[in-house]
């Protein structure tokens, strides 16, 4: 039963100096640890996301729509946090772990490496799914062509999107993203235990991607875009997936990373900063 799981003991305590020994696999920099569990966090969130819009486009519909595609991906972001939170906090997103370093939140110094894991894991996360849906993807678009099946890994305006509604569209879904994060964060606000910010995050990807997710498809993560779209790349679909539609690929690149610091921005100043340290009222 999961409730009788106990955590490994991952140290001794040497009987002759009293100091604790651990095993040798263990990771011993704790930023290493970090680092891999946002590998692990955001394969766990890739596979999802990636297997789910798989699903609904190989199976040409028949097994999930779009509504199965939003409420994946709002699931695949909370179990992508309950995996590596307890050791990194969970970013999954390069835009995220910027915001909170512009906010003085995290360390700058541990951002590039973030972003290289959030990638990493990303990456994996495509791999995987295209392993598992070879066949299909032979069956369906054997000649690997934009974005009809390489939409599966990254993400692709729709037709009559231009670059400019598309940014707003993609810094608008990131800044909401970002303001729930830090709303859920903060300890000041509304308490949140444990499993309730996890699920938060997720429900917000899940409206996000039912009330914005059209024009765009929603990518809010310079890392869950950029990643699959580098293995889409090496895996059949050559450049293409970086010069369809006018080189759109820098879009999910840079407008969530703007969204995510003027989303965390406007928190601060709209709700943070206007916290009383005891609000006499109550």
């Amino acid at each position: 039963m999961i409730n009788d799981y106990q955590p490994m003991n991952n140290e001794v305590v040497d009987q002759k100096t009293g100091t604790k020994v651990y095993p040798w696999w263990r990771i011993k920099s704790h930023f290493a640890r970090e680092c891999v569990a946002e590998i692990a966090g955001t394969f766990i969130m890739m596979v999802f996301i990636n297997g789910v819009v798989a699903q609904v486009v190989l199976g040409e519909g028949k097994n999930g729509d779009y509504t199965h595609i939003s409420i994946g991906c709002g699931l695949a972001v909370m179990l992508g946090i309950h995996a590596a939170g307890g050791v990194s906090g969970a970013h999954l997103n390069p835009a995220i772990s910027i915001a909170l370093a512009v906010y003085g939140r995290f360390p700058w110094k541990k951002v590039p490496l973030y972003a290289l894991s959030q990638f990493i894991g990303a990456f994996l996360g495509a791999l995987c799914v295209f392993i598992i849906y070879y066949p299909a993807f032979n069956a369906f678009d054997p000649d690997r062509t934009t974005p009809k099946s390489s939409g599966i890994f990254a993400t692709y305006p729709m037709k009559w999107e231009n670059q400019g509604s598309a940014f707003v569209c993609e810094m608008l879904g990131t800044a909401l993203l970002v303001f729930t994060i830090f709303s859920v964060d903060d300890p000041t606000n509304m308490p949140t235990n444990p499993i309730m910010k996890p699920l938060t995050v997720g429900l917000i990807v899940v409206m996000i991607g039912m009330a914005f997710g059209m024009p765009t498809g929603y990518a809010l993560n310079p890392a869950r875009d950029l990643g699959p779209r580098v293995f889409s790349c090496l895996a059949g679909w050559g450049s293409d997936v970086f010069t369809a539609s006018n080189h759109y690929f820098w879009i999910p690149i840079c407008a969530p990373i703007v969204g995510a610091i003027l989303g965390g921005g406007a928190y601060i100043a709209i709700i943070s900063n206007h916290h009383d340290e005891v609000d006499d009222e109550r």
